[in-house]
């Protein structure tokens, strides 16, 4: 082994160390949106739904966290239609 690899693997202990960055960012942006959904009040049985969320946060739009949820759907609508 070599000392980078060795530096590399003493750096490389968690899983958020071992993915990349645009797949951590996703992830960060799904845990907000659950955050953000629960806070609101929409069920929690079909968070992982964004045309779901989606459709039932127009219930919510003078909830003040509506524009936030609202624009990070549409975050992650955008990078799922790109995949």
């Amino acid at each position: 082994m070599t000392k980078s690899n060795s530096k590399i693997l003493k750096h490389s202990n968690t899983l958020g160390d071992l993915i990349k960055p645009e797949v951590r960012n996703i992830l960060e942006k799904y845990h907000r949106l659950g955050y953000l959904t629960e806070t609101i009040g929409i069920k929690n049985t079909k968070t992982q739904d964004l045309l779901y969320i989606e459709k039932e946060l127009k219930k919510y739009k003078d909830h003040k966290l509506y524009n936030e949820t609202s624009n990070l759907i549409n975050k992650l609508l955008t990078l799922n239609k790109k995949r």
